[in-house]
């Protein structure tokens, strides 16, 4: 593409660009368009691309997506949120143990990004602000202790930072005379 864009006479290469830019924003293959966004670099249209199609990211694209959300969450919170959030939720949703601790990282940054994320306006009305998604992702995955141990709370929430250990039920035992 930019060696297309070198032999395009002044102001042709501009409008070029924009319409490239528009097809990558309008095709079907997000993730392809997601790295022509990068490889370009133009990472507000990179970011633009998430928000819109915010519905559509999975954490299946776990190989690319952690270093893609690493790259906008300066500049881009909303956009990282919403990879970090695919890529947990994935995690936790396949029940993926060997991954609980990227799982725990994820959540951590979603921790952090959250006050600029939820004071976002281009925020869309159907993307949960950070505590109604936590509150959602305990109440959903609250039996995947050794999730909630990693970041030190059980599913309802309540920290075991004081050494604390984790105890099953146990029995009551009874004497009968």
């Amino acid at each position: 593409m930019r060696e297309y864009l070198k032999v395009l006479p002044d102001f042709e290469d501009i409008e070029a660009e924009e319409r490239a830019s528009a097809c990558a924003l309008a095709h079907h293959d997000g993730l392809a368009a997601l790295m022509f966004f990068l490889d370009w670099p133009r990472h507000d249209l990179a970011a633009r691309l998430i928000v819109t199609r915010h519905d559509q990211w999975d954490g299946q694209n776990w190989h690319i997506l952690p270093q893609v959300a690493e790259r906008l969450q300066y500049e881009y919170p909303l956009a990282a949120t919403i990879l970090y959030r695919a890529l947990l939720d994935d995690i936790l949703a396949r029940a993926r143990s060997k991954a609980y601790p990227h799982g725990v990282k994820y959540l951590k940054q979603l921790d952090l990004l959250a006050p600029d994320t939820d004071a976002d306006p281009s925020r869309p009305d159907d993307l949960d602000r950070h505590a109604v998604y936590r509150a959602a992702l305990k109440q959903a995955h609250a039996r995947k202790a050794g999730f909630w141990g990693l970041i030190g709370e059980d599913a309802k929430g309540s920290g075991r930072g004081n050494g604390e250990r984790a105890v099953g039920r146990r029995p009551e035992w009874k004497l009968v005379e």
